[in-house]
């Protein structure tokens, strides 16, 4: 599923890229546990540009694409990943209660 939907990213960011247009933006969110109730994320602005590398650790996975798209981030957030979002049914941001 991951390769996939990186398949479709590449697919729709070389579309943009011929309408002249490198802003990006990616999230990637999952649940770690359901009970109790623990997402968290990352979500990322930037500009991206396709990059060509022979080798590496891709070679591995029998991914054929050399291409790969590489974003600059600009601007990121991310949620439940140094510390739990939800503490006891209470709502945390960066450690601090809301």
């Amino acid at each position: 599923m991951v390769s996939k939907f990186f398949t479709e990213m590449e697919r729709n960011y070389l579309k943009s890229q011929r309408l002249a247009n490198s802003k990006v933006a990616i999230i990637i969110d999952d649940l770690k546990t359901v009970d109790p109730w623990d997402p968290r994320g990352v979500r990322v602005y930037g500009t991206a540009d396709i990059v060509t590398r022979q080798g590496g650790y891709m070679d591995r996975t029998g991914h054929s694409n050399d291409q790969y798209i590489r974003i600059a981030p600009y601007k990121k957030w991310s949620w439940g990943i140094e510390g739990p979002v939800f503490v006891e049914g209470t709502l945390f941001n960066n450690g601090t209660q809301c």
